[in-house]
Protein backbone atom coordinates (compact mmCIF):
# COMPACT_ATOMS: atom_id res chain seq x y z
CA UNK A 1 0.00 0.00 0.00
CA UNK A 2 1.23 3.63 -0.80
CA UNK A 3 2.49 5.53 1.82
CA UNK A 4 0.73 8.41 3.56
CA UNK A 5 1.46 11.75 1.41
CA UNK A 6 0.38 14.30 -0.42
CA UNK A 7 3.84 15.05 -2.52
CA UNK A 8 5.86 12.63 -4.53
CA UNK A 9 9.22 12.86 -6.24
CA UNK A 10 9.47 11.75 -9.48
CA UNK A 11 13.23 10.41 -10.61
CA UNK A 12 14.45 8.35 -13.39
CA UNK A 13 18.15 7.41 -14.25
CA UNK A 14 18.57 8.56 -17.46
CA UNK A 15 17.38 12.31 -16.56
CA UNK A 16 19.96 14.53 -13.96
CA UNK A 17 16.60 16.34 -12.34
CA UNK A 18 14.10 15.37 -10.14
CA UNK A 19 10.15 16.45 -10.84
CA UNK A 20 7.22 16.65 -7.81
CA UNK A 21 3.86 15.66 -7.67
CA UNK A 22 1.12 17.32 -5.24
CA UNK A 23 -2.39 15.68 -4.74
CA UNK A 24 -4.35 18.75 -4.43
CA UNK A 25 -8.41 18.68 -3.45
CA UNK A 26 -10.41 21.65 -5.20
CA UNK A 27 -11.03 23.74 -2.40
CA UNK A 28 -9.17 25.33 0.21
CA UNK A 29 -9.39 26.06 4.47
CA UNK A 30 -7.07 27.63 6.98
CA UNK A 31 -5.90 23.68 7.93
CA UNK A 32 -3.87 23.90 4.32
CA UNK A 33 -1.87 26.70 5.20
CA UNK A 34 0.81 24.54 6.02
CA UNK A 35 0.44 22.42 3.09
CA UNK A 36 0.93 24.94 1.39
CA UNK A 37 3.93 26.39 2.71
CA UNK A 38 5.41 23.33 1.83
CA UNK A 39 4.02 23.92 -2.04
CA UNK A 40 5.29 27.13 -2.36
CA UNK A 41 8.70 25.82 -1.18
CA UNK A 42 8.75 23.23 -4.22
CA UNK A 43 8.23 25.56 -6.72
CA UNK A 44 10.64 27.88 -5.77
CA UNK A 45 13.21 25.17 -6.61
CA UNK A 46 11.55 24.07 -9.74
CA UNK A 47 11.74 25.23 -13.29
CA UNK A 48 7.93 24.69 -14.95
CA UNK A 49 4.94 24.27 -12.67
CA UNK A 50 1.69 22.31 -14.37
CA UNK A 51 -1.82 22.31 -13.03
CA UNK A 52 -4.60 20.51 -14.30
CA UNK A 53 -5.37 22.83 -16.74
CA UNK A 54 -4.28 26.12 -17.23
CA UNK A 55 -5.43 29.24 -15.26
CA UNK A 56 -4.05 31.60 -17.57
CA UNK A 57 -6.88 31.03 -20.27
CA UNK A 58 -10.24 32.63 -19.61
CA UNK A 59 -13.17 29.82 -20.98
CA UNK A 60 -16.25 30.84 -22.38
CA UNK A 61 -18.66 31.23 -19.73
CA UNK A 62 -21.37 29.44 -22.36
CA UNK A 63 -19.56 25.91 -21.67
CA UNK A 64 -20.15 26.06 -18.44
CA UNK A 65 -23.99 26.82 -18.99
CA UNK A 66 -26.91 24.40 -19.58
CA UNK A 67 -28.45 24.72 -24.08
CA UNK A 68 -29.82 28.18 -24.34
CA UNK A 69 -33.64 27.15 -24.58
CA UNK A 70 -33.15 25.03 -21.46
CA UNK A 71 -32.80 26.10 -17.74
CA UNK A 72 -33.07 23.53 -13.93
CA UNK A 73 -36.63 23.80 -14.57
CA UNK A 74 -36.80 22.06 -17.59
CA UNK A 75 -34.74 19.13 -16.21
CA UNK A 76 -36.16 18.64 -13.14
CA UNK A 77 -39.85 20.16 -13.32
CA UNK A 78 -40.98 23.42 -11.83
CA UNK A 79 -42.64 21.21 -8.37
CA UNK A 80 -39.02 19.97 -7.61
CA UNK A 81 -37.21 23.24 -8.22
CA UNK A 82 -39.13 24.94 -6.05
CA UNK A 83 -38.66 22.32 -3.01
CA UNK A 84 -34.91 22.48 -4.18
CA UNK A 85 -34.64 25.97 -3.93
CA UNK A 86 -36.43 26.14 -0.96
CA UNK A 87 -34.02 23.78 1.14
CA UNK A 88 -30.85 25.57 -0.38
CA UNK A 89 -32.15 28.81 0.93
CA UNK A 90 -33.03 27.74 4.30
CA UNK A 91 -30.32 25.25 5.18
CA UNK A 92 -27.29 27.33 3.16
CA UNK A 93 -28.80 31.08 2.43
CA UNK A 94 -28.46 29.70 -1.39
CA UNK A 95 -30.15 31.14 -4.34
CA UNK A 96 -31.14 28.74 -6.90
CA UNK A 97 -32.47 31.46 -9.38
CA UNK A 98 -28.93 32.52 -9.59
CA UNK A 99 -27.92 28.96 -11.52
CA UNK A 100 -30.44 28.12 -13.16
CA UNK A 101 -28.98 28.25 -16.80
CA UNK A 102 -25.72 26.73 -15.08
CA UNK A 103 -24.71 22.85 -15.41
CA UNK A 104 -25.71 21.06 -12.27
CA UNK A 105 -21.93 20.19 -12.24
CA UNK A 106 -21.10 23.34 -12.13
CA UNK A 107 -23.99 24.30 -9.59
CA UNK A 108 -22.94 21.23 -7.03
CA UNK A 109 -19.41 22.49 -6.86
CA UNK A 110 -20.97 25.79 -5.49
CA UNK A 111 -23.17 24.80 -3.24
CA UNK A 112 -20.03 22.52 -1.59
CA UNK A 113 -17.82 25.69 -0.96
CA UNK A 114 -21.14 26.64 0.73
CA UNK A 115 -21.69 24.03 2.62
CA UNK A 116 -18.34 23.77 4.02
CA UNK A 117 -18.18 27.53 4.38
CA UNK A 118 -15.46 28.33 2.12
CA UNK A 119 -16.96 30.79 -0.53
CA UNK A 120 -14.55 33.38 0.76
CA UNK A 121 -10.89 31.56 0.04
CA UNK A 122 -9.96 30.53 -3.72
CA UNK A 123 -9.25 27.43 -4.72
CA UNK A 124 -5.65 26.11 -3.89
CA UNK A 125 -5.15 25.64 -7.72
CA UNK A 126 -5.63 29.73 -7.83
CA UNK A 127 -2.88 29.94 -4.98
CA UNK A 128 -0.44 27.61 -7.25
CA UNK A 129 -1.06 29.40 -10.09
CA UNK A 130 -0.37 33.08 -7.81
CA UNK A 131 2.68 31.21 -6.84
CA UNK A 132 3.78 29.98 -10.08
CA UNK A 133 4.01 33.71 -11.37
CA UNK A 134 5.28 34.93 -8.06
CA UNK A 135 8.29 33.45 -8.56
CA UNK A 136 8.44 33.37 -12.33
CA UNK A 137 7.97 30.35 -13.52
CA UNK A 138 7.52 29.09 -16.62
CA UNK A 139 3.77 27.60 -16.82
CA UNK A 140 1.18 25.56 -18.26
CA UNK A 141 -1.37 22.92 -17.76
CA UNK A 142 -1.42 19.09 -18.13
CA UNK A 143 -4.30 18.81 -19.52
CA UNK A 144 -5.56 21.75 -22.26
CA UNK A 145 -8.57 23.24 -21.09
CA UNK A 146 -10.63 21.46 -24.49
CA UNK A 147 -10.06 18.25 -22.70
CA UNK A 148 -11.36 19.17 -20.10
CA UNK A 149 -14.35 20.46 -21.51
CA UNK A 150 -14.51 17.28 -23.58
CA UNK A 151 -15.00 15.41 -20.44
CA UNK A 152 -17.38 17.67 -18.87
CA UNK A 153 -20.29 17.34 -21.89
CA UNK A 154 -19.53 13.55 -21.82
CA UNK A 155 -21.33 13.88 -18.35
CA UNK A 156 -25.17 13.37 -18.90
CA UNK A 157 -27.38 16.43 -18.01
CA UNK A 158 -29.81 14.52 -17.07
CA UNK A 159 -26.95 12.31 -14.37
CA UNK A 160 -26.17 15.94 -13.26
CA UNK A 161 -29.53 17.35 -12.80
CA UNK A 162 -30.24 13.62 -10.42
CA UNK A 163 -27.33 14.48 -8.13
CA UNK A 164 -28.38 17.74 -7.26
CA UNK A 165 -31.77 16.85 -6.51
CA UNK A 166 -29.93 14.26 -4.64
CA UNK A 167 -27.83 15.89 -2.72
CA UNK A 168 -30.39 18.84 -1.57
CA UNK A 169 -32.53 15.71 0.17
CA UNK A 170 -30.05 15.62 2.53
CA UNK A 171 -28.20 18.15 3.32
CA UNK A 172 -26.84 17.56 6.59
CA UNK A 173 -25.40 14.29 5.26
CA UNK A 174 -23.49 15.56 2.09
CA UNK A 175 -22.01 18.06 4.69
CA UNK A 176 -20.65 14.82 6.44
CA UNK A 177 -19.69 13.24 3.62
CA UNK A 178 -17.75 16.58 2.32
CA UNK A 179 -16.29 16.93 5.42
CA UNK A 180 -15.32 12.76 5.89
CA UNK A 181 -13.18 13.37 2.19
CA UNK A 182 -11.68 16.48 3.52
CA UNK A 183 -10.48 14.81 6.94
CA UNK A 184 -8.74 12.24 4.60
CA UNK A 185 -7.15 14.45 2.68
CA UNK A 186 -5.55 16.54 5.92
CA UNK A 187 -4.53 12.87 7.03
CA UNK A 188 -3.18 12.53 3.46
CA UNK A 189 -4.58 9.29 3.41
CA UNK A 190 -4.67 9.19 -0.13
CA UNK A 191 -5.67 5.50 -0.90
CA UNK A 192 -8.47 5.38 0.96
CA UNK A 193 -9.34 9.17 -0.49
CA UNK A 194 -9.06 6.89 -3.88
CA UNK A 195 -11.26 4.40 -2.55
CA UNK A 196 -14.08 7.64 -2.13
CA UNK A 197 -13.70 9.16 -4.91
CA UNK A 198 -14.03 5.95 -6.96
CA UNK A 199 -17.28 4.81 -4.58
CA UNK A 200 -18.50 8.64 -5.30
CA UNK A 201 -17.74 8.53 -9.14
CA UNK A 202 -19.70 4.98 -9.58
CA UNK A 203 -20.77 5.03 -13.62
CA UNK A 204 -18.41 7.65 -14.41
CA UNK A 205 -15.55 6.05 -13.11
CA UNK A 206 -13.68 5.25 -16.27
CA UNK A 207 -14.69 8.75 -17.92
CA UNK A 208 -13.57 10.89 -14.73
CA UNK A 209 -11.08 8.29 -13.29
CA UNK A 210 -9.57 5.98 -15.12
CA UNK A 211 -9.14 7.53 -18.67
CA UNK A 212 -7.84 10.62 -17.34
CA UNK A 213 -5.29 8.90 -14.65
CA UNK A 214 -3.41 7.17 -18.42
CA UNK A 215 -3.66 10.91 -19.91
CA UNK A 216 -1.71 13.19 -16.64
CA UNK A 217 0.53 9.67 -16.53
CA UNK A 218 1.49 10.00 -19.57
CA UNK A 219 1.96 13.75 -20.04
CA UNK A 220 3.39 13.98 -16.72
CA UNK A 221 6.11 11.34 -18.18
CA UNK A 222 7.21 13.59 -20.69
CA UNK A 223 6.96 17.06 -18.80
CA UNK A 224 9.44 15.80 -16.61
CA UNK A 225 12.07 14.29 -19.30
CA UNK A 226 11.99 17.89 -20.50
CA UNK A 227 12.53 19.77 -17.31
CA UNK A 228 12.62 19.84 -13.21
CA UNK A 229 8.67 20.69 -13.12
CA UNK A 230 5.80 20.79 -10.29
CA UNK A 231 2.99 18.63 -11.29
CA UNK A 232 -0.79 19.35 -9.12
CA UNK A 233 -3.89 17.49 -9.95
CA UNK A 234 -6.66 15.83 -7.75
CA UNK A 235 -5.42 13.86 -5.11
CA UNK A 236 -8.08 11.10 -5.87
CA UNK A 237 -5.74 10.41 -8.85
CA UNK A 238 -3.18 9.46 -7.31
CA UNK A 239 -3.23 5.59 -5.35
CA UNK A 240 -5.32 2.68 -6.97
CA UNK A 241 -3.66 -0.27 -9.61
CA UNK A 242 -4.77 2.65 -12.28
CA UNK A 243 -3.26 5.18 -10.56
CA UNK A 244 -1.43 8.15 -11.55
CA UNK A 245 1.47 6.54 -9.65
CA UNK A 246 0.89 3.41 -10.14
CA UNK A 247 0.98 4.13 -14.06
CA UNK A 248 4.43 6.33 -13.40
CA UNK A 249 5.86 3.20 -11.98
CA UNK A 250 5.06 1.13 -14.81
CA UNK A 251 7.07 3.65 -16.84
CA UNK A 252 10.48 3.02 -15.22
CA UNK A 253 9.78 5.94 -13.03
CA UNK A 254 11.11 6.22 -9.56
CA UNK A 255 8.17 7.31 -6.92
CA UNK A 256 9.07 8.06 -3.59
CA UNK A 257 6.97 9.82 -1.06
Amino acid sequence: MLKNSLFWEIDSPEIDHKSYIFGKIHLYRESHAEIMKRVETIIESVDKVFTEASLEINPDKSLYQLPPNMDLIDLIGIHKYDRVKMILKKSLDFNLDHFKKALPLMTNQQITLHVMGLTQYPPIDALIYQSALRHEKEYSGIETLGEQMEILQKIPIEYQSRSLVKMSRNIKGFRKKIAHMIDLYDQQKITLLYKSSKKEMGELRKLLLYDRNIVLANRISNFHKEAKSFFTFGAGHLAGNGGVLALLKRKGLSIKA
